[in-house]
């Protein structure tokens, strides 16, 4: 009996030890942990995106725009589909790097039921290209470059904290 609680006591410290040791600890890191989400941007009549960027422990992240109102007879609230990119994440100083590794998307064009996709590994190389980050109060700004019309172009998204990790 005493040989099973001494291995289930160093089993349970040496997986905190290895989570504690893997969670970023730094300044930089915590104060991005959570998720932030833009104001919605019209698109149309009834049709508008926000986007949602979410930072996990364990450097991995989420960016996911989320459509509304998008087909006809859907009303501006209505949700029509969303693309999300996942990842992991670095901070050097202000820097921002993103590592995409999938594309997970739905569209309700395909139908209401229609299967979620996913594309892995992630296609379309780089994601916020030259990233670089501001975090004030609960406001993140991300400056980067992006290539519309495959001209580089700076960039600027701001974000509002949603929650905290």
């Amino acid at each position: 009996m005493r040989t099973e609680n001494l291995f289930l006591s160093t089993a349970a410290v040496l997986l905190t030890l290895s989570c504690s040791a893997q969670t970023p600890t730094e300044p930089e890191f915590r104060s991005i942990l959570g998720r932030w989400v833009t104001q919605r941007f019209d698109l149309g009549p009834s049709a508008s995106y926000e986007h949602h960027l979410t930072f996990s422990p364990f450097r991995r992240f989420a960016s996911e725009v989320r459509n509304y109102g998008s087909y006809p007879g859907q009303g501006p609230e209505e949700f029509s589909g969303y693309s999300r990119v996942e990842g992991t994440y670095n901070i050097d100083g202000n820097r921002l790097r993103f590592s995409p590794k999938r594309l997970v998307w739905w569209d309700l064009f395909y139908g209401k039921n229609s299967p979620t996709q996913t594309i892995e590994p992630y296609p379309y190389g780089s994601l916020f290209d030259d990233a670089r980050s501001e975090i004030v109060g609960d406001r993140l700004t991300l400056r980067y470059v992006s290539y519309p019309s495959d001209a580089p172009v700076e960039t600027t998204l701001e974000l509002i904290r949603a929650f905290r990790e």
